[in-house]
């Protein structure tokens, strides 16, 4: 038998016996035994997305709900594939999609990156790369931005004469890594906030995220972030920059061409639209923008974009190639079953947020807020840097949420700071999107697994500490 195959065969294995051990458990109030058994879903889901992938063990969690639910199996899916998180972020994902096809996103970079300060100045040319991973990665996919930032570092690696196994090189790969996996959660129309936010609003509708308060503290956490990325390079990894003295910006920035000037307009009006009724005073106006939400404006310049023609009649962009290039169906997919799962725990009648919150009392009990808050992250940091962020921020968000009422402590302020430090992993392949893709160039040569895991500390205390202090200081703000 393959390895692979037999690897398969003995992760779906635990996943089984992790349901049948943990739903067979003695069953105390407040939790009740149906709660129980949706526990033991939520445990072999997340073992089994972090060891097979993402589809199958989400398809699993929903029959398994399904199975054990009075609702039963379809009920279940029809609850996450309808829901508004699948909506929310499917729209978004179609905004990124007519980005990236057609090139936007490189040539927003390639205008970042081309700049005559660049010229003879080693440590601009560094920081000038690492901005545009962190800038472009607030709008786009951060798989997306970091394939398209390497390509001008790589550019750049052949024309100063760098070879493989050199540092300056390497400290570039995994910078542009560092700042998108950062950016990817720092506004409030990213694809790393949208489906977290919607997690969170699945549990409490009640509860929103101030887009003002979150997308101007994050701008200003992505800022610092940037900065001591400058500083860790200098400091810590202390390239040999001599040979990008000698580097010259390119004569002529690039130019938009017709399809990224149209996509760069939808872009730009996609996000004033839904960012100007948070902004505008209660009025027929605001409440007549405010109708249309996030999914409304998508799937209305979404449709604009299609009926788009050129000159020769052609149309300017269509679904399939805007799927093709923004759309990550697994993802979506299992989210849709962290819908189902999610809904499930905060059910009241289930008893599971009771329970849980029992068993964090002896330790919260004892803390301060402010001391609650930094040892609950700091453990969110090390998860999520050991399994993957998606998973993290699903575990965390549900005893965040719980912890938070308990302690009486503002409970959107404190997710705020969950959404950002539960995505940043950066020390393991599964930790994060842009962290695959980072493991999976070693191969290339232009960096080691070593260097990436020596890496992965100081960006992740800078992280840490700029998340808390930013995150503390605006926590009464949601």
């Amino acid at each position: 038998m393959n390895k692979k195959t037999r690897s398969l065969i003995i992760h779906i294995i635990v996943c089984i016996a992790l349901y049948v051990v943990i739903s067979s458990l003695p069953c105390n109030e407040p939790l009740t035994p149906l709660g129980l058994k949706v526990l033991a879903i939520v445990v072999s889901a997340v073992y089994g997305w972090c060891t097979i992938d993402m589809v199958v063990p989400s398809i699993a969690a929903v029959i398994a709900f399904g199975m054990v639910s009075p609702a039963g199996i379809a009920p279940a899916f029809l609850s996450g594939a309808g829901s508004f998180l699948i909506m929310m972020i499917l729209a978004v994902l179609l905004i990124c999609g007519i980005m990236v096809h057609t090139g936007l996103a490189k040539v927003l970079a390639e205008k970042i990156v081309s700049s005559k300060l660049a010229t003879g100045r080693p440590w601009v040319l560094t920081f000038l790369l690492l901005l545009a991973s962190g800038v472009l990665s607030l709008f786009i996919p951060g798989l997306a931005v970091v394939l398209v930032v390497w390509d001008i570092a790589y550019g750049i690696f052949q024309v100063c004469g760098f070879e493989k196994g050199e540092k300056w090189p390497t400290c570039v790969m995994v910078g542009i890594c560092a700042a998108a996996t950062f950016g990817m959660v720092c506004s409030h129309v990213s694809t790393g906030v949208i489906p977290n936010v919607a997690i969170i609003q699945a549990m409490d509708p009640s509860l929103t995220l101030n887009s003002i308060v979150f997308t101007l503290s994050s701008v200003l956490c992505l800022a610092l972030f940037l900065g001591a990325s400058m500083l860790i390079i200098k400091f810590i990894f202390k390239p040999d920059m001599s040979k990008l003295v000698n580097y010259k910006a390119p004569e002529s920035a690039p130019r938009f061409n017709t399809d990224q000037k149209r996509a760069l307009v939808i872009v730009a009006a996609f996000v004033v639209l839904i960012t100007i009724p948070d902004i505008l005073p209660p009025s027929g106006f605001q409440a007549f923008l405010a109708q249309f939400g996030l999914i409304g404006w998508a799937f209305i310049f979404v449709g604009g974009a299609l009926l788009i023609r050129n000159k020769d009649g052609s149309p300017f962009i269509t679904l399939k190639q805007i799927t093709d290039a923004g759309v990550y169906w697994e993802m979506l997919i299992m989210l849709a079953s962290i819908q189902v799962v999610c809904g499930a725990l905060g059910d009241p009648t289930l008893g599971v947020s009771d329970w849980m919150i029992g068993l964090l009392s002896p330790i919260t009990s004892s803390m301060g807020p402010v001391a609650c808050i930094c040892i609950l992250m700091l453990i969110c940091l090390i998860v999520t840097n050991l399994l993957d962020n998606a998973v993290t921020t699903f575990v965390f968000t549900y005893i965040i949420f719980n912890v938070s009422r308990a302690m009486g402590i503002n409970t959107m302020g404190m997710l705020s700071i969950l959404l950002h430090i539960s995505c940043f992993g950066m020390l393991l392949p599964a930790s994060a999107p842009p962290v695959t893709l980072l493991y999976g160039k070693v191969p290339d040569g232009w960096l080691g697994r070593k260097e990436i895991l020596f890496s992965a500390i100081p960006y992740s205390i800078a992280a840490y500490v700029i998340y808390i202090a930013v995150g503390l200081a605006t926590l009464n703000m949601y």
